[in-house]
């Protein structure tokens, strides 16, 4: 298998102001990429100047709120530039042969009352059975590729008991 994922300066923050004393709480975590490029031959060539991923989590017990943000900055997919506005949601690019890409990829799981959970992931490349061309291969065999390669991904978590 021929494949690349390189990348610049990676960044990760995470904070919470959970203390123990009766109050709304805060959980956040972010993820930048810096000069995104994955480039497997013969399946996928995608590239970023810039991945962002953002995961909070507001609230007191009873009542947890989960926010979460992805920005792309010049994103290309075979060499083609996707317009990554406002990226909503589980947006999916590309979903052929094999190949999805997903921007924005969030699960929240948990009550939503007192416990939250939210992974964002900015871009989720899942290979499930995708051919890739073995080079000088004279019977044209293929590798199949099967697997996630998960970029950005920032996961914030909120556990809230109201006092006794």
């Amino acid at each position: 298998m021929t494949g690349i994922l390189t990348t610049g300066v990676l960044t990760g923050t995470a904070s919470s102001d959970v203390d123990g004393l009766p109050r709304a709480r805060t959980a956040n975590a972010s993820s930048t990429v810096n000069s995104l490029a994955i480039a497997i031959q013969g399946v996928l060539g995608l590239t970023a100047d810039t991945v962002f991923s953002s995961a909070n989590i507001n609230g007191s017990p009873g009542a947890l709120t989960p926010l979460a943000a992805t920005t792309i900055t010049n994103l290309r997919l075979a060499g083609a530039l996707i317009p990554t506005v406002s990226i909503a949601p589980n947006t999916v690019i590309l979903d052929a042969a094999g190949v999805k890409v997903t921007l924005n990829e969030q699960v929240v799981t948990g009550t939503g009352t007192n416990n939250v959970t939210l992974p964002v992931n900015a871009i989720d490349v899942g290979l499930t059975n995708a051919a890739q061309p073995i080079v000088g291969d004279l019977l044209n065999r293929a590798n199949l590729l099967n697997g996630n390669i998960v970029i950005g991904q920032s996961k914030a978590s909120l556990f809230a008991v109201a006092d006794a």
